[in-house]
């Protein structure tokens, strides 16, 4: 389901996120440049940086999306800045 940068980034999706999937990374990828769709971005999620990083390869070059970012999740569901961007 997309979201909004903004919400992904957020303390409740950070709570969700552990409770339901408790992933090592995450990839956000977006799906389309257009500004008008604040919910365009996915996450994915990711068990080691390089499962992330192929996603994130796969989402964008292959697949045809915007961009994508891979972020470590800390214990708390919080999320680092971006480790790589595609």
């Amino acid at each position: 389901m997309p979201h909004s940068l903004s919400f992904l980034l957020s303390t409740e999706a950070a709570k969700a996120r552990m409770v339901e999937r408790k992933p090592a990374f995450v990839v956000h990828v977006e799906t389309t440049s257009n500004f008008e769709f604040p919910d365009r971005f996915v996450e994915l999620d990711a068990n080691e940086v390089t499962q992330a990083e192929n996603m994130a390869n796969t989402w964008v070059r292959h697949m045809g999306n915007t961009s994508a970012a891979v972020r470590r999740v800390l214990h708390d569901g919080t999320l680092l800045d971006p480790i790589k961007i595609v």
